[in-house]
């Protein structure tokens, strides 16, 4: 059975983080303060979530391949190399490592990676996460994700999750939907599914699933996009190649979304010992 850590946020608690979130403003994203705030032109604060490289900073570390972190305005946008650390701002608000899980920046190790030289790292054994997240509460109708991904090492013995969008409604009721993929005990097993609840406040669906078998050993590309209100949907791609995938229910039935949150790295199943571990390069997200 696979075992996933969401955030799940119903009712009190829900409204306890988004009210502490809204005083906080972007500083969900862990953005800098003092002398370590990135500042705009005017000297105020640049929104979390946008690189702060000079202009002549438009390719990383010598190489030939450019980051998308230059050059354009992104919610979120991390490619490893400016970084020092998983938590730096303003990339990712929070992070999740359990003992004899594995969450670091590190050179690439094997074949090239979009934007060297660094990579998030991420590796677990059974009931382990290695975990990344971002979130914000600025209002839109969704969000888009662009990220890739190597997998490295899989196991048979059990499942994992290796990345996950999620929308929040507005409380009381906070209907939800997330969409995720990951790899299964086969590749054959490997696959996007989803989850959520609709504004009538009932039981959580049950997931869907829809097969899509994950390479070993090389870099990949996914995009996956979610919007709630008249235009809701689910849009994802695969080394562009866009992948046929139904929602459950119908998105345009819930309104748009007050809270949405980006989840990357491993985290897995419980079963006989075993290992996953993924890489993660150029992650662009965008508010919708």
């Amino acid at each position: 059975m696979r075992r996933k850590v969401h955030i799940v946020l119903c009712g009190a608690a829900l409204a306890s983080l988004l009210q502490l979130l809204t005083q906080c403003g972007d500083q969900s994203f862990g953005t800098a303060t003092g002398d370590d705030a990135a500042t705009g032109g005017d000297g105020s604060q640049t929104e979390a979530g946008r690189d702060s490289a000079p202009p002549d900073a438009s390719r990383v570390d010598g190489s030939s391949i450019l980051s998308p972190c230059v050059g354009a305005e992104h919610w979120l946008c991390g490619e490893f190399d400016r970084e020092g650390a998983v938590a730096d701002p303003p990339y990712w608000s929070s992070e999740l490592v359990e003992a004899g899980a594995v969450l670091t920046i590190a050179p690439n190790d094997g074949s090239a990676n979009p934007s060297p030289p660094n990579v998030l790292v991420t590796s677990a054994d059974k009931d382990q996460s290695a975990l990344v997240f971002a979130s914000s509460t600025t209002a839109a109708s969704g969000l888009r994700c662009d990220f890739s991904f190597r997998l490295n090492q899989r196991t048979d013995t059990f499942t994992d999750t290796l990345a996950e969008l999620s929308l929040y409604g507005a409380i009381p009721v906070s209907p939800f939907y997330r969409v995720s993929f990951g790899g299964g005990t086969t590749d054959t097993l490997d696959g996007v599914s989803d989850q959520g609840k609709l504004p009538d406040g009932g039981e959580p669906m049950p997931s869907g699933f829809a097969a899509h078998s994950l390479k070993t050993g090389a870099w990949s590309h996914a995009s996956i996009e979610a919007t709630f209100g008249p235009t809701g949907h689910v849009t994802i791609m695969f080394d562009g190649v866009a992948f046929p995938f139904t929602p459950q229910y119908d998105l345009r039935s819930i309104p748009s979304p007050s809270y949405v949150t980006l989840q990357l790295g491993t985290t897995t199943s419980d079963g006989p010992s075993g290992r996953w571990a993924v890489d993660y390069d150029n992650v662009v997200c965008d508010l919708l």
